[in-house]
């Protein structure tokens, strides 16, 4: 996923929200960021067989090929948004 430059644009996004002091315009880069890296999880995990193994999108084959790590990366990115939410927004 780091070699996707929007994944990666995102990151920097998070990062610049987080430790920059701008108002409101750092917690929207954060939220665009977070957001941003979520939405990429998903798109990875919808077509990352698509070009190698299958041909064409499907959910069924994406969740009986997936490791679990997957998820993890997901419940651990979506628990890092809500404490940016939490604390960070204040």
């Amino acid at each position: 996923m780091l070699e996707d430059p929007i994944a990666l644009t995102c990151l920097v996004l998070i990062i610049v929200g987080i430790w920059s002091n701008y108002g409101m315009n750092s917690i929207i880069l954060g939220h665009i960021g977070f957001i941003g890296l979520l939405v990429m999880e998903i798109y990875e995990f919808m077509s990352w067989h698509v070009l190698t193994i299958t041909g064409h999108y499907s959910l069924v084959w994406s969740m009986q090929a997936t490791y679990p790590t997957f998820y993890i990366a997901l419940l651990v990115t979506m628990i890092t948004y809500m404490m940016y939410r939490r604390y960070l927004t204040k």
